[in-house]
């Protein structure tokens, strides 16, 4: 520790908790959990050091993250399992719904994947996002 660090804790500044500390990792599965997709190297570093995170405060974002990571690490399987997670804990997201269902059709499972869409369209029938992931699979259905 370096003499400003010694210097704050003589005067009772505390530390930083480790969750606000920048990890590495932090940056790519804040993105994941915003519905950003980060590149392979950054899905890579999220499963490195934190999908052990889900295991101690599972919640919706960790669990989208999860998902889109596995998308982005070409595990369409893992991805779908992950939204299914998050959508138990957060059922109301039309986009993830979008994004389960191209899961899901990526994984083989059409039958689900349809079901999934159709639920996207009730609950995000105008979303942009939304919309375009739905157009996507209806070309990967062909």
């Amino acid at each position: 520790m370096g003499a400003l660090g010694l210097a704050l804790l003589a005067i009772g500044i505390p530390r930083l908790p480790a969750e606000i500390v920048d990890v590495p990792g932090n940056g790519a599965a804040s993105a994941l959990a915003d519905g950003v997709y980060v590149n392979p190297e950054g899905a890579e570093l999220v499963f490195e050091t934190r999908l052990d995170s889900l295991s101690r405060d599972a919640n919706a974002r960790r669990w989208f993250a999860a998902a889109r990571a596995h998308m982005v690490s070409g595990n369409p399987r893992g991805a779908a399992e992950s939204f299914e997670e998050g959508l138990r804990l957060a059922p109301g997201n039309g986009v993830v719904w979008a994004e389960y269902a191209l899961a899901l059709l990526k994984s083989g499972d059409r039958a689900k994947a349809r079901q999934a869409r159709e639920y996207s369209m009730v609950r995000a029938p105008h979303d942009p996002r939304a919309r375009s992931l739905r157009r996507l699979m209806d070309r990967q259905r062909k």
